[in-house]
């Protein structure tokens, strides 16, 4: 099965808490780990999807949420390499795709 990356229409709204911020950097590990609240957005969002593994969403990019994300990436068929680039973060929070990304978790 192939997945597609749909982005969301510019016109969609959505309430506060679907809302996430703007897309800003490349989210990636490295020493010192970085943090902000785009993580804790990310972090939330993962939970939200049943990625329980993640532990809590403490904003801090470390292996366990960078590990999540490679088995997204190699779900989607992308090289998987931990970082969170636009395509990856629009994916993510794209509410189309909750599906797909939740049947990760059932495999």
């Amino acid at each position: 099965m192939t997945y597609v990356y749909r982005p969301a229409p510019a016109n969609v709204s959505s309430s506060p808490q679907n809302n996430p911020p703007a897309f800003t950097r490349i989210i990636e590990v490295r020493s010192p780990r970085m943090n902000g609240q785009d993580i804790i957005f990310l972090q939330n969002r993962l939970l939200s999807l049943g990625f329980s593994g993640i532990g809590s969403a403490d904003g801090l990019y470390g292996p366990l949420t960078e590990g999540v994300v490679k088995r997204i990436q190699s779900f989607l068929g992308r090289e998987s390499n931990g970082k969170v680039d636009r395509i990856l973060w629009d994916y993510i929070f794209d509410s189309r795709n909750t599906t797909s990304l939740q049947s990760i978790n059932q495999r």
